[in-house]
């Protein structure tokens, strides 16, 4: 009796004892669950990547924000520029020979977690730096993460949106230009001024024509689909150096308000690979600017470059099966001559355009530019360059040096 009376004592005190640890390991992790249950319910959150524009904007967003004066753990971007003096000893127009090379910084959040007040809501903001590699690309994968207490997640949608477009909207003037990184992705390099169709002296009529041309083309999205017909259209623009090619892409890319994508087919960081992914990455409705698309390819596909992209691989970047639709292409060279054919066949190049030295006409608007109200000056200037195989460029310097003296330019 005794001993069934030891067993059962043995087993109350271990049922005790084990649902006493029970009760004890519930009750240490009841403010976890507490908490995560407050996370789930109580807190919402929103993360981005930076491999996402709108990363970019955020950081933009942060750095102006009144709250980043009192966070005590910064990374800083130093940006270079230079300021341009006009030389005291140095007389008009030979000025501005003096240049001051000048650091802007630029303040952003550290890795870490900070806190930070907007309109009154608090507001956790989270940066996540990761040292692991994203494909062939050494660049550190970040994680933006923004947390606030909120039930609707819509609040801090809302806030995250009005952020982004409030950063957009401040350059919303300006014309992006986008480049290559050596993270194989686009980054934006500057954002210019929009550039006034009637700044840029092409031959009469030809911006205009250029123009109607990208808008027609823009216009017809759904005639395109209905006819079976890739969606792209191709512009070569050929000539002299200093010749407007650029100015011209800009002036378009002004009057159409669409952003520019910049790809040099001679850079090291090219191969077939980051060529299509960054084709597939530009937007509907953007211009890509190939330049110089004579330095990597002779007329006989020749490779003259360096880098490791092959002609095949150009080709299919620009219209093959995977390639973008919706964008308006533009290639620039000074040597059409050595182009293969096949890169501008039609369907690839739709439209060509050579710019050659500068006419009579040309001249003669380019400097009622500067003197609009001296149509006798501006005859007379035009004669004196006729003939002769001046570059609009040219004539533009020419004019920049005596800007303000209409006669002086003329002589």
């Amino acid at each position: 009796v005794n001993l069934l009376e030891l067993r059962t004592d043995l087993i109350w005190t271990g049922a005790t004892l084990a649902l006493g640890g029970l009760v004890v390991a519930a009750f240490r992790s009841l403010p976890n669950q507490c908490a995560e249950w407050v996370k789930r319910k109580c807190i919402v959150s929103v993360e981005v990547m930076n491999n996402d524009l709108a990363f970019d904007c955020l950081i933009e967003w942060l750095h102006h924000q009144p709250a980043m004066r009192l966070c005590r753990s910064l990374s800083v971007v130093g940006l270079m520029h230079s300021v341009r003096d006009r030389a005291a000893d140095c007389p008009a127009p030979q000025g501005f020979v003096h240049t001051k090379r000048r650091v802007s910084l630029y303040y952003t959040p550290a890795p870490g977690d900070h806190l930070i007040w907007h309109g009154g809501i608090p507001i956790w903001v989270s940066r996540i730096r990761s040292d692991a590699q994203k494909g062939q690309s050494d660049r550190p994968l970040e994680t933006l993460q923004f947390s606030m207490l909120s039930k609707d997640p819509r609040v801090l949608r809302d806030l995250v949106d009005q952020a982004v477009q409030s950063v957009m909207e401040a350059d919303d003037s300006k014309i992006p230009i986008f480049m290559p990184s050596k993270y194989e992705e686009w980054f934006q390099a500057d954002a210019k001024p929009p550039r006034p169709m009637e700044s840029v002296i092409l031959p009469y009529g030809t911006m205009e024509e250029m123009l109607n041309d990208c808008r027609q083309f823009l216009d017809e999205k759904a005639r395109y689909q209905k006819l079976g017909i890739p969606y792209r259209r191709g512009y070569l623009l050929y000539g002299s150096p200093g010749s407007g090619k650029t100015s011209t892409i800009l002036a378009l890319a002004s009057a159409m308000g669409m952003p520019i994508y910049v790809m040099n087919l001679g850079s090291r960081l090219l191969n077939d690979e980051v060529m299509h992914n960054l084709f597939a990455r530009v937007p509907e409705h953007s211009i890509v600017r190939l330049e110089d698309v004579d330095s990597v390819f002779n007329e006989h596909r020749e490779k003259k470059s360096e880098n490791h992209i092959t002609f095949s691989g150009v080709l299919n970047a620009i219209d093959g099966v995977a390639a973008r639709e919706g964008r308006l292409l533009f290639m620039t060279t000074n040597h059409r001559q050595r182009l293969d054919p096949a890169l501008i066949r039609p369907g690839r190049v739709d439209w060509e355009l050579e710019f050659s030295h500068a006419n009579h006409d040309q001249a003669r608007r380019l400097f009622l530019r500067f003197f609009p109200d001296d149509g006798k000056r501006a005859t007379m200037f035009a004669d004196q360059c006729g003939g002769q195989r001046f570059t609009m460029s040219d004539l533009q310097c020419h004019i920049l040096l005596y800007r303000n003296d209409a006669q002086a330019c003329v002589e």
